[in-house]
C-alpha cells in the first residue's frame, strides 16, 4: 500500500510518474495507491501545480479518473489525513506514506501513527521553498526506526501550526514561494528514493537539492534486508 498525502506543488508532480513507477515495475505491482487531498483548486494554485483541474474542483479529482484507465488500484480520499484516519489503513497492511505536505503538524501526526501500527512502514516526506529543499526518509521496522529520525527536528517534534480541516476557523500561513522546477525537484527527489527501492532494496534517509547549483545530495542508505 502506498500513501500519497498532499496533491499540491510536489504532489501534483509526483501523482503521474508514480502511478506508472508502481504500474509498470516489477516489484510495483500490485500495489494499491490512496491519495489524500481535501483541498480545492483555487486561482493561485494553477500557475505551480500540474493537475487538468478545474477551479473549486478538489485537487488531482480528475487526474486520477484519467489515471484509473492505467491502474484501476488508485483510490482517492477527499479528506484531510490525520492520525487516526491514517491508522486505520496502516494497521492493515505494511504501507509506504509519502507525505508532501507543507503542515509540521500533519508530519508530526502521520509519524505518530506509524509509530503506533502494529505493522512495518516506510516513510517518505519531501519539502522545498522558493529553489532548494530537502526529504527525509525512515524505515520503522519492528518497532526499531532505520533512517533519518525526523522528530529530531524542533519543528517537527513540537510543530507550532495546525493540522488543516474542512470548515476549520484557523487561520492558515500562505505557502511559501516556489519555483516550478524545485516543486518537480522536490518530485523528483521522492521519485529517486522509490526508484531506488524498487531496483535496489534501498532509499537515503536524507537527501537535498538545490535548483539553481543543479546539485541532488543524498546519504545514509537504507536497506529493506
Amino acid at each position: 500500500m502506498i500513501h500519497l498525502i498532499g496533491l499540491g506543488g510536489t504532489g501534483s508532480y509526483l501523482l503521474e510518474p508514480l502511478v506508472k513507477l508502481v504500474t509498470f515495475h516489477e516489484l510495483g505491482i500490485g500495489h494499491k495507491i490512496i491519495c489524500w487531498d481535501a483541498d480545492k483548486v483555487e486561482e493561485h494554485n494553477l500557475s505551480r501545480q500540474y493537475l487538468p483541474e478545474d477551479v473549486n474542483n478538489f485537487k488531482g479529482s480528475n487526474k486520477i479518473k484519467q489515471l484509473k484507465t492505467l491502474n484501476s488500484q488508485i483510490q482517492f480520499i477527499p479528506e484531510y489525513c490525520n492520525k487516526n484516519k491514517l491508522l486505520k489503513h496502516l494497521d492493515k497492511e505494511a504501507s509506504i506514506v509519502i507525505a508532501t505536505v507543507d503542515n509540521f503538524s500533519s508530519r508530526n501526526a502521520f509519524i505518530e501513527a506509524i509509530y503506533k501500527s502494529s505493522k512495518n512502514h516506510i516513510f517518505i516526506s519531501p519539502g522545498n521553498g522558493l529553489y532548494n529543499g530537502q526529504c527525509y526518509s525512515f524505515y520503522y521496522k519492528d518497532k526499531v526506526l532505520d533512517g533519518f529520525d525526523c522528530l529530531l527536528l524542533p519543528e517537527w517534534n513540537k510543530p507550532k501550526d495546525n493540522i488543516p480541516r474542512v470548515n476549520s476557523c484557523v487561520v492558515e500561513a500562505e505557502s511559501t514561494p516556489q519555483l516550478i522546477s524545485a516543486n518537480f525537484m522536490s518530485a523528483l527527489t521522492v521519485l529517486n528514493n522509490l526508484q531506488c527501492l524498487f531496483d535496489k532494496g534501498y532509499f537515503y534517509a536524507q537527501s537535498y537539492f538545490d535548483v539553481y547549483e543543479n546539485k541532488l545530495v543524498s546519504k545514509d542508505k537504507v536497506y529493506l534486508t
